[in-house]
């Protein structure tokens, strides 16, 4: 039941914030999969996808940074406040 529910939350989650997590960049089918997405803020890069192409890889070094920028606070604001900490200071460019 609690697996159900929190599948439930984050659909809702999806409906409301889709088409801002995929105007920072993130493909669909990271952000499709609570795990994955969560894995992928963590690291910083997502290789599960190579089961399903050797091209499976997607790391956020593509992002810009005004996407990482926008990305940090969606997270940091609806998930997780360690998310947006994560975000700034490991994935921030030293230009």
């Amino acid at each position: 039941m609690s697996c159900r529910q929190s599948r439930d939350e984050w659909d809702e989650f999806l409906k409301k914030h889709g088409s801002e997590l995929r105007d920072c960049g993130i493909p669909d089918d990271i952000a499709s999969d609570k795990i994955r997405f969560l894995v992928f803020l963590d690291h910083g890069y997502d290789d599960w996808g190579r089961h399903e192409s050797r091209y499976g890889f997607f790391d956020s070094a593509v992002l810009t940074d005004d996407q990482i920028e926008r990305l940090a606070e969606l997270v940091g604001s609806q998930i997780d406040e360690r998310y947006r900490i994560i975000i700034s200071t490991r994935w921030q460019r030293w230009s």
